[in-house]
């Protein structure tokens, strides 16, 4: 028997056939992908820009590419530059500034300002000579801050007046030797700070105010030495015995405006040191009031104190602070008179009147047998008008005070300020001087070599011999005669002059 199915059935048996033959079919659980879409067309780049050469042609830079992070322990790697224009370098100037000196604060009774290092000793008391200071107990005071209020005022109510120095130009080292000297370095700006009133709490204050400007350490020294000068009197009767003498330490020093040479040593020690210079206090003997050529000076030396300061290019300087703001008399006491001569001078200059207990601290080769008999003679008579010529007092020649032997004699001026550099100046700006011997015995003019001027004379014993120069010439101006003039005309013109040295019957 047949299974065929009538295809001729009615419609509704084939559409129940076709549904039939739909759910014998298997059924695609997922749907086909989407077809891809089209590629899109490759991207065009722009044509190169033509390149101009000239000076300033740059090659243009190759594409970027881009570039994968690499893992931390591999070093990335920065391709190198390609050339380009090169890069102007701007110099830059380095400035060095030096910090002030850290501010020390205020410290209570009963404790020292200034920590001292724990093997560091107080220097000992100097034993009192007579002739030049009475010591007095060598065991310092409490450092107590000074209250103006409390305090009589140190600082004068007017300005001091200014440190009388000649005019030098600004110079720190010497030619061609290379040796430091001081005698041509201008100290106007540090002597014109000095003069100013300065904060006195603290040891620490007053040594910013006095040294912060002055970068240099000669001129931070300088400013010290001259502020002694000027607020700083010798204790003359208290040197004497006349009267109590007051505590020698830095700051009672500051407080009473009284001192002798320990309190002056003192007191720039102190300032030195807050103002960060190498420095130390030195005693021993000096020829000062008191001494007359050929005494006896006992060993040890005793009875003296100044100063070692170390200075520019690191050289240790020997000064005197007490002796440099002024002098004392029996008759007149201290009177208060700058002088340079003890900051400027050399070690073999300040040796000659200044020998220390500590040799280190000489300085010179020279003994305590040539400090004891070193002489220092008296020189000849120099009168107001000779500093107007320009000359340096320290080295006029012959140095005696008056010719007692018949001889031919060499009377020498140096120009100033010092010898260590060439004459600059011009002859027909320069007065005519002429030694003068007798009365009118002989009259010679002085010729210059380099900085210095000589004439050969003869002189007999006890002859007046004297350095003058020309006022007026025929109604004129002295400084237009020169020597050829000035020995035709003698005798003939009228003319006037002025002595500047002299060297007395």
């Amino acid at each position: 028997m047949s299974e065929e199915i009538d295809s001729s059935a009615a419609p509704s048996v084939r559409a129940r056939l076709a549904e039939l033959r739909l759910q014998q079919q298997p059924v695609s659980r997922r749907p086909p992908p989407p077809p891809p879409p089209p590629p899109l067309p490759a991207r065009k780049m722009p044509p190169p820009l033509p390149q101009r050469k000239g000076d300033n042609f740059k090659p243009s830079l190759p594409p970027r590419r881009a570039t994968t992070q690499l893992p931390q322990t591999v070093p990335r790697f920065v391709p190198e530059r390609t050339k380009t224009a090169p890069v102007p370098t701007i110099p830059v100037k380095l400035v060095s500034r030096k910090l002030p000196p850290r501010e020390v604060p205020r410290i209570p009774s009963g404790a020292s300002e200034t920590p001292s290092p724990a093997n560091a000793t107080s220097p000992p008391p100097l034993p009192g000579r007579l002739q030049h200071f009475r010591a007095s107990s060598g065991k310092s005071i409490q450092s107590i801050p000074l209250r103006s209020s409390s305090l009589p005022p140190i600082l004068p109510s007017t300005r001091p007046p200014a440190i009388p120095t000649s005019t030098r130009p600004t110079a720190t080292r010497c030619q061609p030797t290379g040796a430091t000297c001081l005698r041509h370095r201008s100290f106007a700006a540090a002597d014109a700070h000095a003069a100013l009133p300065h904060p006195t709490d603290t040891l620490s204050t007053l040594a910013h105010s006095l040294t912060s400007p002055f970068p240099s350490a000669t001129d931070k020294a300088r400013v010290i030495f001259v502020y002694l000068h000027h607020h700083i009197s010798y204790d003359f009767s208290g040197f004497l015995g006349d009267t109590p003498m007051g505590k020698q330490d830095a700051l009672s020093v500051l407080r009473s405006g009284k001192s002798v040479c320990q309190g002056y040593a003192e007191l720039f020690l102190a300032l030195a040191t807050q103002s960060g210079l190498e420095a130390a206090l030195v005693s021993g003997d000096g020829k000062g009031y008191g001494y007359t050529p050929g005494n006896h000076i006992p060993w040890p030396p005793t009875g003296h104190a100044w100063n070692a300061v170390r200075f520019d290019a690191g050289e240790w300087w020997l000064i005197d602070a007490c002796w440099g703001a002024g002098h004392v008399n029996k008759e007149t006491g201290y009177t208060r008179e700058f002088n340079e001569a003890h900051f400027i001078s050399t070690p073999e200059e300040f040796g000659r009147r200044h020998f220390p207990k500590d040799s280190k601290w000489l300085l010179t080769s020279r003994t305590w047998e040539e400090y004891c008999t070193y002489t220092e003679l008296p020189g000849p008579e120099v009168y107001a008008n000779f500093d107007n010529t320009g000359f340096m007092r320290h080295k006029i020649a012959p140095a005696i005070r008056k010719i007692d032997v018949d001889g031919l004699y060499e009377v020498v001026l140096v120009k100033g300020p010092c010898e260590c550099f060439p004459y600059e100046g011009r002859d027909e700006e320069e007065r005519m001087l002429f030694v003068r011997v007798g009365k009118d015995e002989e009259m010679k003019v002085m010729r210059r070599d380099g900085r210095r001027w000589k004439a050969v004379v003869k002189v007999s014993a006890g002859q007046r011999v004297a350095i003058e120069y020309i006022l007026t010439w025929e109604g004129r101006d002295g400084r237009s005669i020169d020597a050829s003039t000035f020995e035709r005309g003698i005798g003939k013109v009228g003319w006037s002059w002025t002595t500047v040295v002299e060297w007395k019957e």
